[in-house]
Protein backbone atom coordinates (compact mmCIF):
# COMPACT_ATOMS: atom_id res chain seq x y z
CA UNK A 1 0.00 0.00 0.00
CA UNK A 2 0.98 3.34 -0.80
CA UNK A 3 -0.30 5.05 2.88
CA UNK A 4 -1.39 3.79 5.85
CA UNK A 5 -3.16 5.34 9.10
CA UNK A 6 -1.77 4.77 12.67
CA UNK A 7 -3.10 5.88 16.15
CA UNK A 8 0.70 5.56 17.18
CA UNK A 9 3.06 8.73 15.91
CA UNK A 10 6.02 6.86 13.46
CA UNK A 11 9.07 7.95 12.07
CA UNK A 12 11.36 6.42 9.10
CA UNK A 13 12.87 7.31 6.30
CA UNK A 14 11.47 8.67 3.09
CA UNK A 15 8.30 8.38 5.04
CA UNK A 16 5.43 11.48 4.86
CA UNK A 17 3.50 12.26 8.08
CA UNK A 18 0.65 14.17 7.82
CA UNK A 19 -0.12 16.81 11.12
CA UNK A 20 -2.96 18.16 12.76
CA UNK A 21 -5.78 15.90 10.54
CA UNK A 22 -8.21 14.82 12.34
CA UNK A 23 -8.29 10.81 13.03
CA UNK A 24 -11.31 10.58 10.71
CA UNK A 25 -9.68 12.87 8.35
CA UNK A 26 -6.75 11.02 7.96
CA UNK A 27 -8.18 7.32 7.43
CA UNK A 28 -10.22 9.45 4.63
CA UNK A 29 -7.14 10.51 3.04
CA UNK A 30 -4.83 7.27 3.52
CA UNK A 31 -8.26 5.28 1.53
CA UNK A 32 -7.56 8.26 -0.92
CA UNK A 33 -4.06 7.88 -1.14
CA UNK A 34 -4.34 3.86 -1.36
CA UNK A 35 -6.87 4.26 -4.38
CA UNK A 36 -6.02 3.37 -7.96
CA UNK A 37 -6.57 6.86 -9.08
CA UNK A 38 -4.07 8.16 -6.97
CA UNK A 39 -1.73 5.27 -8.02
CA UNK A 40 -2.29 5.88 -11.38
CA UNK A 41 -1.72 9.84 -10.74
CA UNK A 42 1.54 8.88 -8.80
CA UNK A 43 3.12 6.95 -11.53
CA UNK A 44 2.64 10.04 -13.93
CA UNK A 45 4.13 12.59 -11.89
CA UNK A 46 6.80 10.28 -9.99
CA UNK A 47 10.83 9.83 -11.33
CA UNK A 48 11.04 6.28 -11.28
CA UNK A 49 14.27 5.14 -9.38
CA UNK A 50 16.09 1.57 -9.12
CA UNK A 51 13.97 -1.35 -9.43
CA UNK A 52 10.72 -0.45 -7.76
CA UNK A 53 11.36 2.58 -6.05
CA UNK A 54 10.04 5.80 -7.48
CA UNK A 55 10.61 9.00 -5.85
CA UNK A 56 8.21 11.90 -5.50
CA UNK A 57 9.63 15.66 -4.72
CA UNK A 58 7.87 18.14 -2.69
CA UNK A 59 6.63 20.65 -5.60
CA UNK A 60 5.17 17.15 -6.96
CA UNK A 61 3.25 17.30 -3.81
CA UNK A 62 1.50 20.56 -4.32
CA UNK A 63 -0.19 19.15 -7.63
CA UNK A 64 -1.21 16.19 -6.10
CA UNK A 65 -4.99 16.05 -6.65
CA UNK A 66 -6.19 15.21 -3.12
CA UNK A 67 -10.02 15.12 -2.04
CA UNK A 68 -10.60 17.96 0.94
CA UNK A 69 -11.65 15.57 3.74
CA UNK A 70 -13.73 19.42 5.27
CA UNK A 71 -15.60 19.77 1.99
CA UNK A 72 -17.45 16.12 2.02
CA UNK A 73 -20.97 15.18 2.90
CA UNK A 74 -21.57 13.88 5.94
CA UNK A 75 -22.70 10.76 4.01
CA UNK A 76 -19.86 10.85 2.00
CA UNK A 77 -17.67 10.84 4.75
CA UNK A 78 -19.76 7.79 6.58
CA UNK A 79 -19.11 6.35 3.51
CA UNK A 80 -15.71 6.47 3.11
CA UNK A 81 -15.25 5.72 6.71
CA UNK A 82 -17.08 2.37 6.34
CA UNK A 83 -14.99 1.11 3.62
CA UNK A 84 -11.71 2.22 5.52
CA UNK A 85 -12.96 0.13 8.67
CA UNK A 86 -13.76 -2.67 6.51
CA UNK A 87 -10.19 -3.39 5.14
CA UNK A 88 -7.85 -1.78 8.14
CA UNK A 89 -6.97 -5.36 9.28
CA UNK A 90 -6.56 -6.81 5.66
CA UNK A 91 -3.45 -7.60 4.56
CA UNK A 92 -3.00 -6.29 1.24
CA UNK A 93 -0.61 -8.40 -1.66
CA UNK A 94 1.70 -6.28 -3.92
CA UNK A 95 0.63 -3.82 -6.00
CA UNK A 96 1.20 -5.77 -8.97
CA UNK A 97 -0.43 -8.66 -7.83
CA UNK A 98 -4.17 -7.11 -7.19
CA UNK A 99 -4.25 -5.12 -10.50
CA UNK A 100 -3.42 -8.31 -12.01
CA UNK A 101 -5.91 -10.59 -10.39
CA UNK A 102 -8.65 -8.01 -9.87
CA UNK A 103 -8.17 -7.94 -5.98
CA UNK A 104 -11.82 -7.60 -3.78
CA UNK A 105 -10.18 -5.20 -1.42
CA UNK A 106 -8.51 -2.98 -4.08
CA UNK A 107 -12.02 -2.89 -6.08
CA UNK A 108 -13.69 -2.08 -2.69
CA UNK A 109 -11.17 1.02 -2.37
CA UNK A 110 -11.74 2.29 -5.69
CA UNK A 111 -15.70 1.44 -6.15
CA UNK A 112 -15.96 3.55 -2.91
CA UNK A 113 -14.20 6.84 -4.79
CA UNK A 114 -15.73 6.12 -8.25
CA UNK A 115 -19.03 6.18 -6.06
CA UNK A 116 -18.02 9.50 -4.32
CA UNK A 117 -16.75 10.72 -7.95
CA UNK A 118 -20.65 9.86 -8.89
CA UNK A 119 -19.27 7.94 -12.00
CA UNK A 120 -22.10 6.58 -13.80
CA UNK A 121 -20.24 3.90 -16.15
CA UNK A 122 -20.24 0.41 -14.92
CA UNK A 123 -17.43 0.04 -12.14
CA UNK A 124 -16.24 -3.51 -12.55
CA UNK A 125 -15.74 -2.43 -16.42
CA UNK A 126 -14.08 0.64 -15.98
CA UNK A 127 -12.13 -0.91 -13.32
CA UNK A 128 -10.58 -3.96 -15.17
CA UNK A 129 -9.56 -1.27 -17.70
CA UNK A 130 -7.72 0.80 -15.07
CA UNK A 131 -5.82 -1.91 -13.88
CA UNK A 132 -4.67 -3.42 -17.28
CA UNK A 133 -3.42 0.44 -17.72
CA UNK A 134 -1.54 0.50 -14.50
CA UNK A 135 0.00 -2.34 -15.50
CA UNK A 136 1.31 -1.27 -18.79
CA UNK A 137 2.51 1.89 -17.30
CA UNK A 138 4.46 -0.52 -14.71
CA UNK A 139 5.86 -2.58 -17.58
CA UNK A 140 6.77 0.20 -19.32
CA UNK A 141 8.86 2.09 -16.92
CA UNK A 142 10.34 -1.18 -15.65
CA UNK A 143 11.75 -1.40 -19.55
CA UNK A 144 12.85 1.99 -19.25
CA UNK A 145 14.69 1.39 -16.03
CA UNK A 146 17.71 -0.71 -17.54
CA UNK A 147 18.29 2.47 -20.04
CA UNK A 148 18.65 4.48 -17.64
CA UNK A 149 21.99 3.72 -16.78
CA UNK A 150 23.58 4.75 -20.23
CA UNK A 151 22.50 8.21 -18.81
CA UNK A 152 24.90 8.07 -15.17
Amino acid sequence: MIAYYSDNPTVGIDLWSLKGVSKEDAKILALWLNSSINILQLLYMGIACEGPWMKLHDYMLDRLLVPNPKRLTPRDKKELLETFGSLEKVSFKSVTEQFRNGDENRKTIDKAWLTFLEYEGDHETFLMQLYKAILEEIKIINQLMPQQKAFI
